[in-house]
């Protein structure tokens, strides 16, 4: 596969080096890249790179003023384009047909030749002209990828957050993403939840499964399973079998945890638990107790509402 790669002016230049890096992981992809003036200087002003570092990730690169590059031509066979991110006035000469440099002449060459371009376009609030040209791209059959933020996996960091557009942009052109989660429907991860800030955070999964409950929560610094435990009622009892990894230490979180869910929703409840932070003081774990313990309290409300 030949991709050209387009990145202009608008803010966010930090997508385009990091589809260039994942680009770069596939060795049957060729990539040909073109970097506006403007993406230049966002370089410097958002990110610590120097613009050699962005170049030698593509296969070849070109000035944006140079009209005699291979990509300038329809005769240069390609798969198709991607400007990111795109700037307005970009995406204002695309659909004008405006080729005054390599970029966009690069994006004219591949719509005249029926290729795919995608634009992935920076602006917020978007004025009525921005709209309009955003409508013509697509009547142009550009395909248009807004780097919109994404809930439905929840508790979704910055890096995610990327990750999730990124892999968005590699889906048109047929590339799986690792790092990409996608819609998994509403009936396998039920509910997800956290409490506390930074190496503190815990989180928990809970997946329901008939009528009984699975739930896994992690936090600190390295995610891991320490512990696990199943809860069960045996008459009237409620019985639990606990195993602990080695010398972690979160075993009775979990029983205990496994317990009460058994306890308040009268089902089969395992728990895994993994809480790691290196050295912990006796007051950062006193922290993350406390910050599960509100975890799940977080996932006991929310299990009631379904349950």
């Amino acid at each position: 596969m030949r991709l050209v790669i387009g990145i202009s002016g608008a803010s966010g230049v930090w997508l385009g080096y990091k589809l260039l890096q994942i680009l770069k992981s596939y060795t049957d992809i060729e990539t040909h890249l073109v970097i506006t003036e403007g993406a230049i200087k966002n370089f410097a002003l958002e990110t610590t790179l120097d613009i050699a570092e962005v170049l030698k990730l593509a296969d070849f690169s070109y000035a944006n003023n140079n009209l005699g590059a291979l990509i300038a031509s329809g005769s240069f066979t390609t798969d198709g384009m991607v400007i990111v991110p795109c700037s307005m006035k970009t995406l204002a000469g695309i659909v004008h047909g405006y080729a005054e440099n390599l970029l966009l002449r690069s994006a004219d060459v591949c719509l005249k030749e029926h290729r795919k371009v995608v634009l992935v376009p920076r602006e917020m609030p978007l004025g009525k002209i921005h709209l309009q040209n955003l409508v013509k791209a697509a009547e142009l059959n550009c395909v248009i990828i807004p780097p919109l933020l994404t809930f439905y996996n929840q508790d979704i960091t910055v890096e995610q957050q990327i990750n999730y557009i990124l892999g968005k942009i590699l889906m048109q052109f047929g590339l799986n993403y690792e790092k990409f989660i996608p819609w998994k429907g509403v009936n396998k991860v039920v509910i997800k939840c956290g409490y506390g800030s930074g190496k503190y955070r815990i989180i928990s999964n809970c997946f329901l499964c008939g009528e009984d409950l699975n739930v896994s929560v992690v936090g600190g610094s390295k995610g891991h399973i320490g512990a696990c435990a199943i809860a069960f009622l045996l008459g009237k009892n409620i019985e639990a079998n606990l195993t602990v990894i080695d010398r972690h230490k979160e075993g009775a979180l979990a029983e205990d945890t496994a317990k009460k869910l058994t306890s308040l929703f009268s089902c089969v409840a395992t728990v895994s638990v993994g809480i790691h932070i290196d050295n912990a003081e006796k007051e950062e774990i006193e922290l993350l107790v406390r910050n599960f313990e509100q975890c799940i309290k977080i996932l006991i409300k929310k299990l009631r509402k379904i349950i």
